[in-house]
């Protein structure tokens, strides 16, 4: 009965605080939001809970500890070896389970501070409903949540490459391909490849830099990727992870605010990577590498170098592990960075590594002001 009523009241203070930040919400919009900030609040409370189920448990371990070294100490001065051991073995195995308990608090802390964040946004009024549930599930049901996503790329692989096809078809007539896809046709799995804020310092980038170096000195302008994740109500949904912020589910106006003003022009922003099936990406590449084995003088300064499509070499094609990984799970084999010294410090794929996939296709991506309403 008791936390029944707990439950109740926070309830009621959620429904007031709902109420006062978005007073020009829908009846149903304000209960749909109530129902999420519920849902970000148990979890909170479930977070906290194992928090001290953790601190409980390193209190324990620390008494442990302290009481083995105490025997073993005493067993050393009346030379009883067995005890020592005993006692030795009981000091190793406290000591990892320690281990264990603060790596497990450290864990639930980054949640907790990560629930704390989404929970701030819902309450503010500054996020959309639709971006708000899907991170509400991406934080408390990422189980769930990464299966729909990947269900979404499987779909999407299910139905030919437009952009490949077209690019195939140039490629063979060794005529100029076709621009690249507008911001309204995004599809799920798109990895939106963007450039510094200012673009007159791509090419000295540290994140460029490094990875260029690290990847036999191939161009890369891309510093930072987001996932396109789907659409919903007319408002699209992107994957960002940001250092300090941590995975975040943003709308589309989030992300124009953030990047729409990067690029070289005003219609063009960074690049785009879309995966594609097998069959498209080995007969793109293929047709890809005859053409540049056969004209490599002759395009090196024609249309081809001018395309920034990227179907041969590295020049501007960036993605994040993250981005990376959603998409292996979907089903896809992404085969790990072909840099050795990459791959033992950790990094199986960074930004310059993605041209040479035969899975992606890499396209400008045409970015107008009024392109996110229409084609």
């Amino acid at each position: 009965m008791g936390r029944f009523f707990v439950s109740s009241a926070m309830v009621v203070v959620l429904f007031v605080s709902v109420s006062v930040s978005h007073a020009r919400m829908t009846d149903a919009d304000r209960n749909a939001l109530l129902g999420e900030i519920f849902k970000l609040e148990t979890a909170k409370e479930k977070i906290v809970a194992e928090i001290r189920k953790f601190d409980d448990a390193i209190k324990k371990s620390a008494a442990s500890i302290s009481k083995s070294e105490t025997i073993i100490g005493l067993a050393r001065q009346k030379g009883n070896a067995q005890a020592e051991a005993v006692a030795g073995k009981a000091l190793a195995e406290a000591k990892a389970s320690q281990s264990r308990s603060l790596k497990n608090k450290s864990d639930a802390e980054l949640v907790l501070r990560r629930l704390e964040r989404t929970l701030s946004l819902a309450k503010s009024g500054d996020k959309n409903i639709e971006a708000i549930r899907e991170q509400v599930e991406f934080e408390t049901q990422y189980a769930t949540w990464e299966k729909k996503q990947q269900q979404l790329i499987q779909q999407r692989l299910q139905e030919p490459n437009k952009t490949a096809g077209a690019i195939q078809r140039s490629l063979m007539a060794n005529v100029p391909p076709l621009p690249g896809k507008t911001f309204s046709q995004l599809q799920s799995g798109d990895v939106l490849l963007i450039e510094p804020e200012d673009g007159r310092l791509k090419g000295v980038n540290p994140i460029t830099l490094g990875d260029n170096a690290a990847t036999g000195g191939n161009k890369s302008f891309a510093s930072h990727t987001v996932i396109y994740l789907k659409e919903v109500n007319g408002t699209k949904l992107f994957l960002d992870n940001q250092p300090g912020e941590g995975p975040r589910i943003i709308t589309e106006i989030d992300f124009q605010n953030r990047y729409g003003h990067r690029g070289m022009d005003v219609a063009t922003l960074g690049k785009l990577a879309e995966p594609l099936r097998n069959d498209e990406g080995e007969g793109l590449f293929r047709a890809a590498m005859e053409m540049h084995k056969k004209n490599a003088d002759k395009t090196a300064n024609s249309w081809w170098g001018d395309t920034n499509y990227g179907v041969v070499g590295k020049d501007e094609v960036v993605c994040s592990e993250a981005d990376w990984a959603l998409l292996k799970n979907a089903g896809k084999f992404l085969p790990k960075s072909s840099d050795r010294a990459k791959v033992e410090h950790g990094i199986d794929l960074s930004p310059a590594d993605y041209y040479n996939s035969p899975y992606f296709v890499v396209t400008p991506l045409q970015m107008h002001k009024n392109d996110g309403n229409s084609d």
